[in-house]
């Protein structure tokens, strides 16, 4: 039986402590089929069978379907309503306020619904927007197209540790196939990469080519939406946050930046939250070309549409060699139309297949893909009659007949507006992130421990006798005593267990000792337990 002894207020303290978690989360848990899960509650009606998406995915640690698997964090996209992206695609607003944008885009008042509701969350205003640095007033600093990443309680525990966080990440879409320059036509075969976005491709604001003459093209454009990023890759950290603390409605609060230049903020982490706000146009090449199959409202079905390219080889020129006469292209230019291949490929053409309910994106003229102004090269000289055309200088011959997609589309804005929220997750964690067995995101995770010490203070003539009825013998005699020796030794007793009552005698919690431990007369010993919560 128990002995008791009353527990005042100077025997009980509190304390606080962290425990430190490290949570690797690799490429093929984001990339792979198995471990990343859709919830396709998004529905479209009318025109072919109608598109369903997410409205975002959740990582799991392992195959989703087992019992066993654990969700990781959950990924999705938003845009911000006054941003250029929703702006320059929204038609109008009806009466009840509902957005009405084109039949070419897709989710997009859902998208604006997901900003709204991490604004709420994070910074207490749906109408609010997110900025990097976080609270500039620089309209160049708002995050307009946002990728959100939101970690589970399970890893992100009670809130992510400074300083701790990393993402590896690939900025360009694959560039396998993009544009290339020929100078000569013995050239064809070595063909030189010209990055998307080189001054060379563009026009000033007159039309005319800022490069002029413009130099041999040929257009090697092949699908980039779908294909694994190649091309630079970016570590993406919140170094320097342990030195620039800041809380908001949402908690702590820290700039991500790219570890190669720590002056380039991509994006917001919320500690307690457990939420990366990534800035879209920051963490990619927005200016990108894109081009690929996405989910659309399509009613037809398409096979074999074949992509060509066209170049000019200025062979006709008045100096009768094959190098730019200086002059603008004019019907004296050679404009030869051939098959573009994927590169590496023996094949003569590059074709692709449109199903019902799927749209082209980035695919032209008779499923010619184009980069920007580069088909204005090519195209004004094989169509020069523009009498007949909407659009005049454009490779459509034919009265503006395009084919499937926008062929100019760029990944911002065209695919966030184009694309459904599962287009874009899925483009994002399956080339992005690439599949393999590296560390794609990391971060230490903290969980506070809230401790009750309680000190169970025993003197030395406290507990030495046991009322547990075993503890005297049929004579009344403490058997821990030998008989005649009843003057010289004293009775003593093993403590086990200590149990903590409330002031009605109930018992609330019991605490087992490692081992007993003997209590005499010559003795104080102090028990002391803790309660963790």
């Amino acid at each position: 039986m128990a002995t008791f002894k009353e527990i005042s207020a100077a025997d009980i303290k509190t304390s606080r402590s962290a425990l430190n978690q490290l949570v690797d989360i690799i490429q093929e848990d984001i990339s792979g089929s198995d471990t990343r899960r859709q919830f396709q509650v998004f529905v479209t009606g009318g025109i072919g069978q109608g598109v369903t998406s997410s409205l975002f995915q959740t990582i799991y640690d392992q195959d989703h379907t087992l019992q066993s698997a654990n969700a990781v964090m959950d990924m999705t996209v938003g845009l911000y309503f006054s941003g250029s992206t929703v702006q320059d695609s929204l038609v109008s607003e009806d009466a009840s306020g509902k957005l009405l944008f084109p039949s070419e885009s897709l989710m997009m008042r859902e998208k604006v619904d997901v900003y709204k509701q991490f604004a709420a969350t994070l910074l207490g205003d749906a109408n609010a927007y997110f900025t990097t640095p976080f609270g500039s007033g620089e309209e160049t600093d708002r995050i307009n197209n946002a990728f959100f990443v939101c970690f589970k309680r399970l890893f992100a525990r009670d809130k992510i540790k400074r300083e701790t966080f990393a993402m590896r990440f690939y900025q360009s879409a694959s560039l396998a196939g993009n544009s290339y320059r020929c100078r000569r036509e013995a050239d064809l075969t070595e063909r030189e990469l010209i990055a998307i976005g080189n001054p060379e491709l563009e026009l000033d604001t007159a039309g005319n080519h800022i490069v002029d003459p413009p130099p041999y093209w040929a257009d090697g454009i092949t699908p980039n939406l779908n294909v694994s990023s190649t091309g630079s890759v970016a570590i993406f950290t919140d170094i320097g946050a342990a030195t620039s603390k800041r809380t908001t409605f949402g908690g702590e609060v820290a700039d991500i930046v790219d570890s190669a230049d720590t002056s380039t903020k991509v994006g917001l982490l919320f500690y307690d939250a457990g939420v990366a706000v990534f800035n879209i146009d920051r963490i990619i090449d927005p200016d990108q070309a894109v081009m690929g199959i996405i989910d659309g409202m399509n009613a037809e079905t398409v096979t074999q549409v074949t992509s060509s390219c066209a170049w000019i080889s200025y062979a006709n020129n008045e100096e009768g060699n094959p190098e730019p006469d200086g002059n603008d292209i004019d019907s004296d230019d050679v404009v030869q139309t051939l098959s573009a291949k994927p590169a590496g490929s023996s094949d003569k053409a590059y074709v692709v297949s449109v199903s019902n309910g799927q749209v082209g994106l980035g695919y032209g003229w008779q499923g010619h893909p184009v980069t920007g102004t580069l088909s204005e090269y090519s195209n004004a000289a094989l169509d020069s009659n523009d009498d007949d055309d909407a659009n005049p200088g454009y490779m459509d011959g034919t009265g503006d007949n395009y084919g499937a997609g926008n062929p100019y589309a760029r990944f911002v804005p065209d695919f966030l507006v184009s694309g459904s929220i599962d287009n874009i997750v899925d483009h994002f964690s399956t080339c992005r992130f690439q599949s393999g067995s590296l560390t794609a995101i990391t971060f230490q995770n903290v969980t506070t421990i809230n401790s009750t010490l309680i000190f169970c203070r025993t003197t030395a003539d406290e507990f030495n006798y046991s009322s547990n009825p075993t503890y005297i013998d049929e004579e009344n005699r403490v058997r821990v005593i030998d008989e005649g020796q009843e003057d010289t030794q004293r009775s003593f007793t093993f403590a086990t267990t200590v149990g903590m009552y409330d002031a009605n005698d109930n018992l609330l919690a019991v605490a087992k000792l490692s081992r007993p431990i003997e209590k005499n007369d010559e003795k104080d010993i102090t028990i002391r337990v803790r309660l963790d919560f």
